[in-house]
């Protein structure tokens, strides 16, 4: 009985924030399916997730996105994602999958925070108590609940982004490993993330220049994250860029900001308004807690709390974003994504705050019961508020009702650039198949790595065109004979075809550099992996 009691008090954090990971998967319990509540890309993603069915031997899959053949595995980061497939192979339900990874990375975002925050404060109950509010926070419930799964994913990783900018820039640069791991699983994550979280990064970089707290061996620490995170990063970003060169594509990302005004973002806050997507209610209280005791900061914790009240500005249409309308900073799409980064800056001064005030002068355990009430309480209100707003708008979605409406989800990002509207575009539209332009009928069998077409053509040579993208490392076969595709005014494959009978098969292989770029990475990997032996190994001769 002592041996468990003592185990109990030294590990009691990973009990509580295990409870805490089944709370935050109740609200994705309410249904016994998948509910859309019309607030993000649901059936993108999970058209994502059936995609990946063959991500390591194709770039592409014929299954998903309408039997397109879209390249979302070369464009979107789906190493992240890939526990939900897996989930999804293991319990044979695309929902059941699903919620499992929900409450997954709903325990790996507690658990990280927990880690990445103790690691700085050295506080069992302060860590607990930041890494719910992290977790539980608006921003993050909505973009899970909204099924914004490459934002959700990015959020579980920041705080050790967060670790990693603290060990190098002030603390022990020696551990600038932190940042490199960070940084790679929110660049695997979602890259618009990855964009935002390094404009924060150089904007820290930028003060310490001008306030001259910088070292020469900060600087090379940081250096060597830069590069480390490259190498791990390459099997992403270079067969993306091969392919961006290699033909025109729909980029997404080049529309304005969608921002809210202050009024949006304040009655946000308060109601705790998951369609809003703001930080959120116990974020706001922490934060004013904060403020009211602003003079128990120190300059860093001051810095911190200046840069998440920025970055809460910047979600407004009171920041001058036109003035930057021709530039980069349009790829952040929603403005409420910066949100990501204010939340774990707010959190990090409240948690700051506790070990200096709050802990002294309520006590530990008594806050801690307190919070994870209110917190629970506030995440019930929430999700019902939700289910009450968005009631009208509700779509519940069975296994086999939610894998054939994932499969039939048309998007035009990263396809073929279409000089004409998209929805206009009738090939893509309803999956036509055109022979010297007119509309034929052919046999079609889509596999997760190939498609296979049966072709009668009474002429001499007919110009097929189908409904299937073009990419670089395309194969077409005619009849057992490799031949060359080229692309149709409609944006998709277009093939010469043979007189008489033909059977087409079309698929793809990974091109030289995205293998070389594989290699690349599985490098960095491996020194990512045997730095911290040699870190300990100099710690101990030293």
């Amino acid at each position: 009985m002592k041996i468990i009691k003592g185990i109990l008090k030294k590990h009691y954090p990973f009990l509580v924030l295990f409870v805490m990971s089944i709370v935050y998967l109740l609200p994705f319990l309410i249904s016994r399916g998948a509910t859309d509540y019309e607030m993000g890309d649901f059936g993108f993603h999970f058209s994502r997730i059936i995609g990946l069915s063959n991500a390591w031997q194709s770039p592409v899959n014929f299954i998903s996105f309408k039997n397109h053949g879209l390249m979302m595995n070369g464009f979107y980061p789906w190493l992240t994602l890939y526990p939900a497939f897996l989930f999804y192979k293991l319990t044979g339900s695309l929902v059941i999958g699903y919620k499992l990874f929900i409450w997954l990375y709903g325990f790996l975002t507690l658990l990280i925070a927990y880690l990445s925050f103790y690691s700085i404060k050295k506080s069992k109950n302060v860590s607990l108590i930041v890494a719910i509010l992290y977790c539980f926070s608006a921003i993050h419930l909505a973009t899970a609940l909204g099924a914004q799964v490459g934002q959700s994913l990015a959020f579980t990783f920041i705080p050790l982004v967060f670790l990693g900018i603290y060990e190098i820039f002030f603390n022990n640069e020696r551990k600038w490993q932190l940042l490199t791991i960070g940084m790679s699983l929110v660049i695997y994550s979602h890259i618009t993330t990855t964009f935002i979280t390094a404009i924060y990064i150089a904007i820290i970089i930028i003060l310490l220049i001008v306030t001259k707290k910088l070292t020469v061996s900060r600087i090379i620490s940081f250096f060597k994250a830069v590069i480390l995170t490259a190498i791990v990063s390459a099997s992403l970003f270079l067969p993306m860029l091969e392919q961006i060169r290699a033909q025109k594509l729909f980029l997404p990302g080049r529309t304005w900001l969608v921002l809210s005004s202050p009024t949006e973002v304040i009655k946000g806050m308060l109601n705790n308004d998951l369609t809003l997507r703001t930080v959120g209610l116990a974020v706001l209280l922490a934060t004013v807690v904060t403020i009211f005791y602003f003079k128990h900061l120190n300059k860093i914790e001051l810095g911190a709390l200046l840069l998440g009240l920025s970055a809460v500005f910047l979600t407004t249409d009171l920041f001058p974003w036109h003035v930057l309308e021709s530039s980069i900073f349009v790829q952040i799409q929603f403005a409420w994504r910066i949100n990501s980064i204010s939340v774990c800056l707010l959190i990090y001064d409240f948690c700051s705050l506790m070990t200096k005030v709050v802990f002294i002068k309520w006590g530990g355990v008594r806050v801690v019961v307190l919070i994870i009430i209110g917190v629970v309480m506030l995440t019930a209100s929430s999700a019902i508020n939700l289910q009450v707003t968005k009631n009208h708008q509700l779509k519940i979605y069975t296994d086999q009702t939610l894998f054939k409406y994932a499969q039939q989800m048309n998007y035009m990002d990263y396809g073929n650039l279409y000089s004409g509207n998209f929805k206009d575009n009738k090939v893509s539209q309803d999956n036509l198949y055109l022979l010297d332009g007119k509309k034929i009928k052919l046999k079609v069998k889509s596999t997760a790595s190939l498609v296979k077409l049966t072709v009668d053509n009474p002429k001499d040579e007919g110009n097929l065109i189908t409904p299937l993208a073009r990419y670089k490392g395309q194969s077409v076969v005619i009849n057992g004979k490799q031949v060359k595709s080229s692309l149709s005014k409609f944006a998709t494959t277009q093939i010469k075809v043979p007189r008489g009978r033909s059977q087409i098969v079309i698929s793809y292989r990974f091109t030289t550099l995205a293998i070389i770029s594989r290699w690349i990475s599985a490098i960095g990997v491996f020194i990512l992996a045997y730095l911290p032996f040699s870190f300990f190994k100099i710690k101990k001769q030293a």
